[in-house]
């Protein structure tokens, strides 16, 4: 198998963690985004998928947490109208609330809503004692209450995730990356150059 795209990248930019919905990965922290050549321009829409059946999240949610485990998040984002599709309304946040409050009713410990402002929808809570334990307003974080070990200050249980003793300070900076070509260095002469903002 071989990759047609390798070394055509696109686009390159630091963005927060939070962006690619990683709540429980480095919480804070900047992560690199690329993206490579092939998009044909085709797609209607930038964004994800909306939400329309709580029935169907029902069944799903439950089997999610009965065979992947309970500690799989689920990050529900709102599409939000774009390009080709700005005539479709935005996913309402009450739609987020609910399918986040059926997924953590059937066991699903780590639900967040995405793409609004619902600082309650974003945050981390303890799934033992309900205290909150990573607040989140936007790609900001608010609060942090995990010890060195990533356990719940209040009781002591552990949150699923890879946490440092305290969260990074990126919150919502992004940070294009440009590509150029130097004539110099130890790549030889057109080795790329990685260029920051």
């Amino acid at each position: 198998m071989v990759l047609t795209t390798y070394g055509r990248s696109s686009g390159f930019c630091v963005d927060p963690v939070e962006k690619k919905a990683l709540n429980h990965f480095l919480p804070g922290s900047p992560v690199l985004s690329f993206g490579t050549s092939g998009c044909n321009l085709g797609c209607k829409f930038c964004q994800n998928w909306d939400i329309s059946k709580a029935r169907e999240y029902d069944v799903l949610a439950e089997r999610v947490a009965e065979n992947l485990g309970s500690d799989v998040p689920w990050h529900f984002t709102a599409f939000h109208p774009d390009w080709r599709m700005r005539d479709i309304p935005a996913t309402p946040a009450a739609t987020l609330s609910r399918a986040r409050a059926i997924a953590t009713k059937n066991g699903v410990r780590y639900a967040f809503t995405g793409n609004v402002h619902d600082p309650a929808g974003q945050a981390t809570y303890c799934h033992q004692c309900q205290e909150l334990l990573i607040g989140r307003d936007g790609y900001e974080i608010t609060a942090w209450r995990l010890t060195g070990d990533g356990k719940c200050e209040n009781c002591g249980t552990a949150c699923a995730g890879r946490f440092e003793r305290s969260p990074g300070t990126w919150g919502s900076k992004r940070i294009p990356v440009s590509m150029g070509m130097t004539s110099g260095g130890s790549g030889g002469p057109n080795a790329p150059l990685y260029a920051w903002g």
